[in-house]
């Protein structure tokens, strides 16, 4: 999948998502292969660096536009926008001397500057009359590094920044702790030396090292490194959503250690992106992780049953029990049980039958459960804590469900896919489904007795189906269906 798809972002015009790219590895292949990606969906996006930037930079993008009197050039922005969608926004040329330091040390004429901090909010101050969707910031340098540690002035992320990136290099696993492959490695070690439990809840600890001592970097010291909030975090706005990318996963062996490195991130960690940014350009992000939900409906009166549907036993276990175990087991960091018409009952049962798997559920009154379905998912996506990034819909009647088709839907949206459904003989089926959280707002506003499916059918050609029996999405409505069972 590309950056555009794996984060996702819901594009406006004149609204515009302000993302800054910090760390190293990759951040300018990462920022500029975004900006495509959403130039090539007819959106306008701006690229821009708080930075310098490299002179072969600008080959990255169709066209370039420079400040040049400390202020912005708004109408060859807007010129530029409307023949490419993209335009790099850049001050004047420097003169640096060479940095012996650098692998492949620049000439002095090829460095550019960036722009202050304030020219850029300042910028978004002006999205809304020049069309722009997003506006791209590499706000981090690191020498061509894959991997650093911030000094106290870095990383300059402007105060306007909606989502912060921090990129890392897979290539430096294994490697010492040294210039040739991290950036400040002095400050990498102080950031390992000073850890406390307190600081970043990730287990376990990385040791703590002597400053003068050799070490190499291990996938524990990369998590933590990542998410300190003088590390990877650093400078991360208030309200910014954080995002990893964690790049050059080119073998199966650096994606492997990406997931380890993945593991060791808490159940609220923010999104994680594993990929080859610059390597692979058509599909760079080989998968993603998130915190994913499942909402077990269990509101209805159950009208063609007769009687409570989800206190029923069916092979031999109350429905709603079931339900929840399949659920429980699934993976899922968040599991939500909408109870309607018997609240009471459904959670007598649960507490009795599942001991202390009983505290990991969240159990929600849906008081308009007589509306319909459709007010029971709208509780559902409402209750959802924040950091879950996409959520499976299940109902609570469809006895033979197993986890590990659940898995397989969840493994869907982790290689791209929006939404997912089951199918049968190459029919999709409406349940369950995962929706990312950029289709909630959607699902809102269906009202009545339809559940999620008027989405799933509106939207047919998008949605990412797995194949499965019609046994496993058996549901059971009626007394009929239960006595076939015995």
């Amino acid at each position: 999948m590309d950056l555009l798809t794996a984060l996702p972002l819901d594009l406006h015009a004149g609204v515009p998502h302000v993302i800054s790219f910090v760390g190293g590895g990759g951040k300018s292949s990462a920022l500029f292969g975004l900006a495509k990606a959403i130039a090539d969906r007819g959106h306008r996006v701006i690229s821009t660096s708080t930075t310098h930037l490299g002179a072969e930079q600008l080959a990255l993008a169709p066209s370039v536009v420079r400040v040049t009197n400390n202020s912005l050039p708004l109408p060859q922005l807007a010129e530029a926008l409307a023949q490419h969608n993209h335009c790099l926004l850049i001050g004047a040329a420097i003169s640096h001397a060479s940095d012996a330091s650098l692998k492949t040390p620049m000439p002095a004429e090829m460095r550019l500057k960036g722009l202050p901090i304030p020219m850029i909010d300042e910028l978004v101050n002006h999205c809304a009359q020049l069309g722009v969707s997003a506006l791209l910031v590499e706000a981090d340098g690191s020498k061509r590094r894959p991997i650093k540690a911030p000094a106290t002035y870095e990383p300059a992320v402007p105060t306007a920044t909606t989502m912060l990136i921090t990129v890392m290099g897979l290539d430096a696993v294994g490697h010492p702790i040294t210039e040739e492959f991290v950036h400040r490695p002095e400050l990498l070690k102080q950031l390992l030396h000073e850890y406390s439990a307190s600081s970043l809840p990730v287990e376990p600890a990385p040791p703590a090292p002597a400053l003068d001592a050799p070490m190499r970097l291990t996938p524990s010291m990369m998590a933590h490194l990542l998410l300190h909030p003088n590390g990877g975090a650093k400078n991360l706005p208030p309200l910014a959503r954080h995002v990893l990318l964690l790049n050059k996963a080119e073998s199966p062996v650096l994606l492997a250690v990406a997931r380890l490195i993945r593991q060791q991130f808490p159940s609220d960690a923010p999104l994680c992106l594993m990929g080859a940014v610059g390597f692979a350009p058509q599909n760079p992000i080989q998968e993603r992780w998130a915190p994913l939900g499942i909402a077990v409906l269990a509101a209805g009166q159950s009208r063609r049953m007769g009687r409570s549907k989800q206190l029923s036993t069916a092979d031999g276990e109350i429905m709603v029990v079931r339900a929840v175990r399949v659920a429980l087991a699934s993976g899922a960091e968040q599991t939500v049980v909408v109870t309607g018409a018997y609240a009471p009952q459904v959670e007598e049962q649960l507490r009795a039958a599942l001991g202390a798997d009983f505290t990991r559920l969240h159990l929600v009154h849906n008081p308009d459960w007589a509306s319909g379905q459709a007010s029971s998912v709208r509780c559902a996506i409402q209750n959802f804590a924040p950091h879950i990034a996409a959520a499976a819909i299940m109902p609570v009647d469809q006895p033979f469900l197993s986890p590990l088709l659940l898995k397989q839907i969840f493994q869907r949206w982790r290689l791209g896919a929006q939404m997912v459904a089951p199918a049968v003989q190459s029919q999709m089926r409406g349940a369950p489904a995962l929706f990312d959280r950029t289709m909630w707002d959607e699902l809102a506003t269906v009202d009545g007795d339809v559940g999620a499916r008027v989405v799933l059918r509106r939207y047919a050609d998008a949605v990412s189906t797995v194949e499965t029996s019609a046994l496993q999405l058996q549901d059971i409505d009626t007394p009929e269906d239960l006595a076939r069972l015995a």
